[in-house]
């Protein structure tokens, strides 16, 4: 009798986890709400892409970007633009602006600046709408 109550217990715990979402996903209106969470970018919401380059295509990039968390490059207050080998130019929106259009984020988690030795990574498009980074070594190891 007591492992039947506790293979119940153990199975709605199951239940429940797995009917759990991990992140909030939009509604169906795409307006963010106070309850939605920013772990993946939104075309438009939490980045503008501003110039397309040489390519012709955009959509893989939106899918790209769709599918990361830039949280390693946007500041608190201030936008930031990141650029493609391709001269894809994106603008990722400010910590402050995304919480002011209702998504839960916190800014204090963000900084202000970037260190003044930061070199930015070059992006490039990834298979399976990924987004890689190359990052160069600015000193030498010996």
């Amino acid at each position: 009798m007591q492992k039947v109550f506790l293979q119940s217990i153990l199975i709605a715990s199951l239940l429940a986890f797995i009917n759990k979402p991990l992140w909030a996903q939009k509604t169906e209106t795409n307006t963010p709400t106070a309850n939605s969470l920013v772990q993946k970018e939104v075309n438009e919401q939490t980045y503008v892409i501003t110039d397309n380059g040489s390519v012709s295509n955009i959509q893989p990039y939106i899918n790209a970007l769709n599918n990361s968390d830039m949280k390693n490059h946007r500041l608190r207050d201030k936008r930031n633009t990141i650029v493609f080998k391709s001269g894809v130019k994106v603008e990722l929106l400010s910590a402050s602006e995304i919480l002011k259009s209702g998504c839960l984020i916190n800014p204090i988690d963000y900084p202000e600046n970037f260190d003044a030795g930061r070199q930015e990574p070059i992006f490039a498009l990834g298979a399976n709408n990924f987004i890689l980074e190359y990052h160069i070594a600015s000193t030498k190891h010996n």
